[in-house]
């Protein structure tokens, strides 16, 4: 590309189903990094080599270019074939544009391969984000699809706007559409967050997510609470989440708690629990939960490169029978 602001992407979050499964505990990876720890904004390229016992080896070469007011990053999987080669399997750029100090457009274009390893576009993200007086934001963002002529159709639409409430708090409302019986693009749910921070490195959210009923009003369908804390040595994270029942209250179905800490340089440890009414040997007072433990080996990069995961189902002590959350309040709360 020319002219003094070439190009630039930057890297996207979507991942395959290859690179976001968990992988057996004799799971190895190599990687070989181009990019310096001291210059963090020049171009750079990653590359990962990855086995597993019940996978297929994956090599993923991550790219990242920059120029200007434009970034470049570029990921590409590839699948070690019967003949022992790695073949094509995805390719993700995603373009970022500082159009001017408030405004910043993101284009991120998703491919697939076929058996022959022709290139095929799966989908397209645009996104632009305006950054508004005292911090606050808003964001659109339209995912489309190509259909059987490979013409590019809208199949989510995202509108997303945060507020500063305060120095320490925060509030994002998001509403996302998505396609009518009718034609076009609907509001199907909206979320509100409020995002508070406390003393000691302590986070605390409320995440309420609702839906149109059969009159169409908007009416609480989840409540998710969080809590974030920070130690000297660990970080812990409690969720609460509370759903409708049939008869219009809000009670607690499940809650998480995970401890995260670093055993050795570059290797982290989390350890979860789950209490749910929905896991394997859970019942309606979340007494049972399932306990998962992962080892996740970190590069200088800061991204997994491989986790050992344990699960089983631990009879840990319970709590209390679940409680409906703000009865009254919550079933009159409609929009």
């Amino acid at each position: 590309m020319s002219g003094c602001c070439g190009f630039a992407v930057s890297h996207a979050y979507y991942l395959s189903p290859l690179a976001r499964v968990f992988f057996h505990p004799r799971f190895r990876a190599q990687t070989f990094d181009s990019r310096t720890a001291e210059k963090p904004d020049q171009s750079w390229t990653a590359t990962t080599d990855s086995t597993s016992d019940n996978l297929k080896p994956t090599r993923t070469t991550e790219t990242h270019m920059r120029y200007c007011n434009r970034t470049l990053d570029q990921r590409s999987v590839q699948i070690r074939g019967s003949d022992g080669r790695f073949e094509p399997y995805q390719d993700i750029e995603k373009e970022t544009l500082q159009l001017d100090p408030t405004t910043v457009r993101t284009t991120t274009r998703t491919f697939s391969r076929d058996g022959n390893g022709r290139k095929t576009l799966v989908q397209v993200t645009e996104e632009e984000k305006n950054i508004l007086p005292c911090g606050d934001s808003n964001t659109v963002r339209v995912t489309s699809n190509p259909d059987v002529n490979g013409r590019l159709q809208p199949v989510q639409r995202e509108i997303v706007e945060t507020k500063k409430l305060g120095t320490d708090t925060e509030e994002t409302n998001v509403t996302v559409m998505l396609p009518s019986v009718y034609g076009g693009l609907a509001p199907a749910f909206k979320t509100r967050e409020l995002r508070k921070r406390a003393a000691n490195d302590t986070v605390k959210s409320q995440k309420t997510t609702l839906l149109p009923n059969v009159n169409g009003k908007w009416e609480v369908s989840e409540l998710r609470q969080k809590t974030a804390t920070q130690d000297a040595d660990q970080r812990k994270t409690e969720e609460l989440v509370s759903r409708r029942d049939a008869e219009g209250r809000l009670v607690e179905v499940s809650r998480v708690v995970t401890r995260e800490a670093e055993t050795a340089p570059e290797e982290k440890r989390e350890i979860m629990e789950m209490y749910s009414v929905d896991v394997p040997g859970g019942n309606s007072r979340l007494g049972s939960p399932a306990k998962s433990t992962c080892t996740c080996s970190t590069g200088r990069l800061g991204a997994c490169r491989r986790q050992r995961w344990n699960r089983s189902f631990s009879r840990l002590s319970p709590r209390p029978p679940a409680k409906p959350v703000a009865r009254q309040k919550m079933k009159a709360e409609i929009y």
